[in-house]
């Protein structure tokens, strides 16, 4: 496992995970759920809100740190490697790092080569892997995120549910995710707009009546 991080560390994202990848996990894993989902509601820019409930749970919500930390965890014990603080820059399958056609080097930051058989990226939407295997985006994306500590009155109206918020920009949108106490709001939208997504996250907050 090779992580650029130090673990365990915070990542930009909702923290919803869906049935399938609930059951694709190891036996014996705990999921630390915070909340469970049966509502969702959508909106355009704040407008023409609309809410769909659900009888069955729809998904959970975990927080990625503790969640990813439990992961290597049981990867570790599985025999797996973990190595923190280091960063991968391309992947060769040919050249004098290559010692045969069944092996394929992952080239760290300094010039290090790690070999494997097969490679597994985990690393977002501008991943060096996909890069790497041919795959293209027609937009990556730059997320902002915030965590914000809600009275239980708060907490109570958001139990449950979450937002989707269509942004006013192509192809963004924003998030509220209830996980206790804590409301995890963001917004995405296409990196190279930072300061537009900036904004789009600070007026999304306030808008909620979550700001300060």
């Amino acid at each position: 496992l090779l992580e650029k991080a130090e673990l365990p560390r915070y990542k930009t994202c909702g923290g919803g995970i869906i049935g399938p990848s609930r059951d694709a996990l190891p036996p014996g894993f705990e999921l630390p759920l915070q909340d469970r989902v049966h509502a969702v509601t959508f909106s355009l820019d704040g407008k023409f809100t609309r809410t769909r409930r659900s009888k069955q749970m729809l998904f959970g919500l975990i927080n990625r740190p503790e969640f990813d930390q439990q992961l290597v965890e049981h990867a570790q014990k599985a025999g797996a490697e973990l190595r923190t603080g280091v960063t991968v820059s391309r992947v060769e399958q040919h050249g004098s790092a290559v010692p045969d056609r069944r092996t394929v080097a992952v080239v760290l930051q300094g010039g290090e080569a790690v070999l494997a058989r097969a490679v597994v990226g985990a690393d977002g939407s501008a991943s060096r892997i996909g890069a790497h295997v041919g795959v293209k985006l027609d937009q990556v994306d730059l997320g902002l995120e915030a965590e914000i500590p809600v009275p239980e009155t708060v907490a109570e109206d958001w139990q449950g549910r979450v937002l989707i918020d269509w942004g006013p920009m192509p192809g963004s949108y924003g998030w509220v995710f209830p996980k206790g106490d804590t409301l995890t709001v963001g917004v995405i939208s296409a990196r190279g707009e930072g300061a537009a997504t900036k904004r789009y996250l600070e007026d999304f907050i306030a808008r909620l009546g979550l700001a300060g």
